[in-house]
This record gives C-alpha cells, sequence and structure tokens, in this order.
C-alpha cells in the first residue's frame, strides 16, 4: 500500500509540473477527475487552453528509454530548465527528442537520398551502356555509315563474282542477283539458315526477281514463308522494298527499306566487292569476310 500510494504521489506531482508549464502557477478549473482548480477563465482563447490542460493531465504516464537522458548529460543541454530554474520532464523529453532526430533521422534520409541517387546514376550508366551494346549487337549505322563508299549501288561496269567458300552461305548461291541477296538477308532476320534455305525455292520460284515480287500476290506471299513467322510483316517488307528498289531515287543500299548494317554487308561483300571496307557482326558473314582476307594473303604470296 504504501509503495502504491507513492507512485500515486509522483504521477500526481508530474501531472502538476506538466501543467504549469501551461498556466504557470495558477491553474484553471479543470473537468479531469481528481484535479482541483478555481481560477475561471476570462478570454476566448481559454477553452482551448483549458482542453489542452485536460489532457495533459488526462494522459497516462509512460517509461521514457534512458538513452534519452544520457544523450543530455553528455551535451550538457541547458533547456531543459525554465526560468525559475526547475527541471520539467516532459519539456526534457521533447528537446532530446528532436535533437536524436535531427541528428539520426535526417542524416539517414540524406544518406538513403545519396543512394537513391547513386542507384539511379548506375542504373542511367547501365542503360546507355545496355542501347551501346544493342547497337552495336544489331548492327546500328550512323548517319555518316550509311553512305559510306562500301554501300554504294553497284555499278553496270562492275564485274565483281565472289568466290564459293566452305561455309557455303546462301548468298553465294544468288550473287548474280544484287535483290536476292538482300532479300534473303531480310529473311535471315531473327530466323536461321536452315529454316530459310527450306523456303528459298518457292519464294524465287513466285517471285524470281524484283518486278515479279512487286507483282506478287500478297496472300500468296505469306503462305510461302509463313514458317519463318512474321509472314505479314516479312511479305509487306518484301513488297515495298523490291518497289524501291527498281527505283533510281536511292544511291546507297542503306537507303531501301528494311535493310540494315547486315544486308549492307553482305551487299558489300557478294555484290560490289567492297569487303575490306566493311566489318560485319554477323558470325557467318564474318567467316567468309576472313576467308577472302585470307584468299587474298595467300594470292599475295604467290
Amino acid at each position: 500500500k504504501q509503495k502504491k500510494s507513492k507512485k500515486r504521489k509522483h504521477c500526481q506531482e508530474a501531472k502538476d509540473e506538466n501543467l504549469d508549464l501551461v498556466w504557470g502557477p495558477q491553474r484553471p478549473s479543470s473537468t479531469c477527475p481528481g484535479v482541483e482548480g478555481t481560477n475561471e477563465v476570462g478570454h476566448e482563447g481559454g477553452e482551448k487552453k483549458l482542453i489542452a490542460a485536460n489532457q495533459i493531465l488526462c494522459m497516462e504516464t509512460k517509461k521514457v528509454s534512458p538513452c534519452f537522458n544520457q544523450s543530455l548529460e553528455k551535451e550538457g543541454c541547458d533547456d531543459q530548465k525554465d526560468k525559475s530554474g526547475l527541471e520539467h520532464p516532459a519539456r526534457t523529453v521533447c528537446i532530446e527528442f528532436e535533437e536524436i532526430l535531427s541528428k539520426y533521422a535526417y542524416k539517414c534520409d540524406n544518406t538513403l537520398n545519396k543512394a537513391m541517387n547513386d542507384m539511379n546514376g548506375s542504373a542511367r550508366e547501365q542503360d546507355k551502356r545496355r542501347k551501346l551494346w544493342r547497337k552495336i549487337a544489331h548492327g546500328t549505322l550512323s548517319a555518316k555509315e550509311k553512305l559510306s563508299e562500301a554501300y554504294r549501288r553497284k555499278a553496270p561496269d562492275n564485274t565483281w563474282v565472289p568466290p564459293r567458300s566452305p561455309h557455303n552461305l546462301l548468298q553465294e548461291d544468288h550473287a548474280h542477283d544484287p535483290w536476292r541477296v538482300l532479300v534473303i538477308c531480310m529473311l535471315l532476320n531473327m530466323t536461321t539458315g536452315p529454316q530459310v534455305r527450306n523456303v528459298l525455292w518457292d519464294l524465287f520460284s513466285l517471285c524470281p526477281n524484283a518486278e515479279a515480287a512487286t507483282e506478287a500476290d500478297l496472300t500468296e506471299l505469306q503462305s510461302v514463308i509463313q514458317s519463318l513467322g512474321l509472314q505479314r510483316k516479312r511479305a509487306a517488307m518484301i513488297k515495298r522494298f523490291s518497289r524501291e528498289y527498281l527505283s533510281d531515287k536511292w544511291t546507297h543500299v542503306t537507303q531501301l527499306h528494311g535493310i540494315g548494317k547486315y544486308g549492307a554487308d553482305a551487299y558489300a561483300i557478294f555484290c560490289t566487292g567492297m569487303w575490306h571496307q566493311v566489318k560485319p557482326n554477323d558470325h557467318m558473314l564474318n567467316n567468309y569476310w576472313k576467308f577472302l582476307h585470307n584468299r587474298v594473303i595467300q594470292v599475295s604470296k604467290l
């Protein structure tokens, strides 16, 4: 019983001290049970202050971690005392909590923001490297490279005939017609050599040249290349490419619809003989390029 009475007395003293923070030595009358007061409030904001005082008095006392007091004692904070020199636990806890927030919480936010910025920066760098890798892998040509001499339109007096190689590329069998070489390169996109080899006979029987491709039925053309996939897109691309190929407006093969670096390099290697001015990325085309390079070296040694 003595311990309980001491605890109640201690709680009452803490409530009285918290009330002095709001009203000073004179307290207004309170509706909170167990609190005495006879002073009346004679101004407009009195009701708000009275409600605040009641809330403070009716709050239950909570235990605070000793780390607050230890951190405050180390720094020698003087804000825990008011003008009369009396210590107020409620004010001390608030001040210490604000100091801890300013020291740790905001720093954590700054550290987190810095880490997020670093992550975003690294993500941007990775995105740039990924785009560069895609550009190299897919062989995207710059505007200057597209108009290089290696990709210029084949002249009528050009008599270049590519030699046969042990690699047996599909373009070797149709090097006499540049249109066929370019169509084969278009079909080899996202497919394999054996798949394209299976449809070439039927395709070139239906469309032996560019003129026949422009006049061929679109549905029939789609059915011939259906096993390669994307037959609608490929058929429309072949017809548009054939119309542009027959025109006299283009000066470089890279200006034709559906022709990228792979097709342009194949055109330079098998059609114009400018193989020494290109560096193909495709592994099979690169094998043929190495074959030509080694052949020139062997001929020069004789």
